[in-house]
């Protein structure tokens, strides 16, 4: 019996906690494939802070448990919902067994420390993004408030996560005991029977939030007149005034949410894919695009912005066009040069994949994130 026991020790369990109740984000996703092909037994708890999923549910061998506190989206008053999210998640955490907890961004990090400390379970701070970086809204001392909490509770985890170097500045001084960097790529979702379709027009496709400080206003406003020259949307509208900016634009095809095979199917698709950040925003001047590691993966051709560091591999490797954000002229002559010319984004789109193949597919990418889980004695 002891040695059937050695054969088969018990699988290492792992919550992890993000503060969105949905799991269709596609680092999300990646994470969760990652820890059960890895062997790990993974549970998610989530905040669905408006009761418009089930509490609990099973997705692809995941069971996915949520909290339905009350609670707003909005940065603002945010601030004085997360304390009744954080008890929630407190108690949970307290009460249902785990060798680790994977916490996703500082609204979730605060309790899963407090239970480290407690129960001595081992914490990993996933930083999707820097809240204090990525909201215009707060006022300034809030956002001082948050910075410096983000960089304590970095300090004080077994591990940090963050998708770009470029971020590190955000941690302040002191550096995480353990600081492992997971860019935003893919798993490998190209079918290897797809083909690129051959027709007389550029398409350019978009896939992602819908809300300002993306450029969307941009791209609609430089190819609303230009000849095939057709743009599609997909993913869900943030900010309700962009729906009436999709429907009254007779170029512009949008799709709605998308579920992550259609996303993948329409990047194929495309000729190009769009990925612009405002640099306006602070965290998007360090982003680390999933949309362009997608391109990578599916031969497709990039138009990106120059401010965020990761896209400096797109003109390095000749994978597509990186512009200052501000330069609308250069953009659309690329646009009109790329649909008078497709064999230039057909190139670009094969450099892309050679490059994906080689450094940017999440196979590759997160072995990083399992060495530092052996690291802390949960392989």
């Amino acid at each position: 019996m002891a040695d059937r026991a050695l054969a088969n020790p018990p699988r290492r369990r792992i919550i992890l906690t993000r503060s969105s109740p949905a799991v269709h984000e596609s680092r999300l996703r990646n994470e969760l494939r990652m820890f059960r092909e890895a062997g790990y037994d993974v549970a998610v708890y989530c905040w669905d802070r408006r009761a418009e999923h089930p509490k609990h549910e099973e997705q692809d061998g995941t069971w996915i448990h949520r909290c339905r506190a009350p609670g707003s989206y909005a940065s603002k008053t945010l601030f004085f919902s997360m304390p009744l999210w954080w008890l929630c998640e407190f108690f949970y955490l307290l009460f249902h067994r785990a060798h680790g907890i994977h916490a996703c961004d500082f609204d979730t990090v605060v309790p899963a420390l407090l239970v480290k400390w407690i129960k001595r379970t081992k914490v990993v701070f996933d930083v999707y993004d820097f809240y204090a970086a990525r909201t215009r809204t707060l006022p300034r001392f809030l956002r001082s408030v948050f910075e410096r909490a983000e960089q304590f509770c970095a300090r004080r985890a077994d591990a940090v996560i963050i998708v770009d170097e470029s971020r590190k500045y955000l941690l302040g001084r002191a550096s995480p005991r353990r600081l492992v960097t997971a860019v935003n790529c893919p798993y490998d979702g190209v079918n290897s029977d797809w083909k690129k379709p051959e027709r007389n027009e550029l398409v350019i496709f978009y896939g992602g939030l819908i809300a300002r400080f993306r450029g969307i206003r941009k791209l609609i406003r430089l190819t609303e007149d230009l000849e095939r020259v057709r743009v599609i949307i997909a993913g869900p509208i943030k900010d309700e005034s962009y729906r009436k900016l999709l429907e009254d634009a007779p170029h512009v095809e949008y799709l709605g949410h998308l579920d992550p095979r259609d996303v993948t199917l329409h990047t194929f698709n495309a000729d190009a894919v769009y990925s612009y950040y405002d640099p306006a925003l602070e965290i998007n001047r360090t982003a680390n695009s999933t949309k362009m590691f997608e391109a990578f993966m599916c031969s497709t051709a990039v138009l990106c912005n120059a401010e965020p560091p990761s896209t400096q591999v797109v003109s390095e490797n000749h994978c597509g066009m990186r512009l200052p954000y501000d330069d609308d002229e250069r953009l659309r002559e690329t646009i009109l040069q790329w649909r008078d010319h497709p064999e230039i984004p057909r190139e670009f789109g094969r450099n892309g994949r050679r490059l994906f193949e080689s450094r940017y597919d999440w196979r590759r990418v997160s072995e990083a994130i399992l060495q530092v889980y052996r690291e802390m004695g949960l392989g």
